[in-house]
């Protein structure tokens, strides 16, 4: 089963641009705006959970941030 596969161009171009918005503040240890670019019920599956809703996506993003910098034990500079 291919996933998307039948997503329109000019749509499946917004999708990769969207994705790799919040790739890009997850990566840079920003946890700030992550939710507001999901819809009020969108989720987002990572390291085996699927947070929902913008209050769950946002306390997904917070804590990978955080264990992040717990990992790497500095701070993310950009």
């Amino acid at each position: 089963m291919a996933f998307g596969k039948d997503i329109p161009g000019a749509d499946r171009e917004q999708i990769e641009d969207l994705v790799r918005e919040f790739n890009w503040l997850l990566d840079h240890g920003i946890a700030d705006g992550f939710a507001e670019l999901f819809t009020k019920t969108g989720t987002f599956t990572a390291a085996g959970r699927t947070p929902s809703g913008r209050l769950e996506l946002q306390d997904f993003a917070q804590n990978r941030v955080a264990e992040r910098w717990r990992c790497t034990g500095r701070s993310i500079v950009l």
